[in-house]
């Protein structure tokens, strides 16, 4: 695969209007930049890493937290609907329920 290594090139996202700096967990359009906490970040890394992809529940909870029990579960979907908040004006970026599987970034 061709992961870089290279830490001095910091991985930039861009998605819909977004600009997305996952190193300094900031994300900015022309209207806004917000700030996210380290969880969303790393969240909205792991949608952007893999777009248009079912991701399990499970593979995101042992992403972000290293388990992935009930509770963890409940956090989870309190990051989604944040995430969702700030990309609703996006048109063709959303994060779609996958019922009983997980999520997925559909980027259009």
């Amino acid at each position: 695969s061709q992961k870089s290594t290279d830490n001095s090139t910091q991985k930039q996202y861009t998605f819909g209007s977004f600009h997305f700096e996952p190193e300094n967990y900031l994300l900015k359009n022309e209207n806004q930049n917000i700030t996210l906490t380290e969880r969303e970040a790393s969240l909205l890394k792991l949608f952007l890493d893999n777009p248009n992809t079912v991701l399990k529940r499970e593979k995101i909870l042992m992403e972000l937290w290293g388990s992935d029990d009930y509770f963890l579960g409940r956090s989870l979907d309190v990051f989604i609907s944040r995430l969702r908040k700030i990309i609703k004006e996006e048109t063709h970026v959303r994060i779609e329920n996958i019922p009983r599987v997980g999520f997925k970034l559909v980027v259009e």
